[in-house]
């Protein structure tokens, strides 16, 4: 039982760490073609995903794709 509690907890932690990097590479990229600060890179991000109804993991794998 505790096994399969660890490994779905370590999917878990693998996952967030994968949304994770999308959106920091994304926040990267709006920092360098706007010349804005991480916080209004991240505020940009939230802001379209509220906007669009599209979540922030998504829209930020869409920004890096295009």
């Amino acid at each position: 039982m505790r096994e399969a509690q660890d490994q779905i907890v370590s999917e878990a932690v693998a996952e967030i760490a994968e949304a994770r990097g999308g959106i920091e590479q994304a926040k990267g990229m709006l920092m360098l073609i706007y010349r804005i600060t991480a916080e209004a890179a991240f505020e940009l991000l939230k802001w379209r995903s509220q906007e669009t109804n599209v979540k922030l993991r998504v829209l930020s794998e869409q920004i890096v794709k295009d």
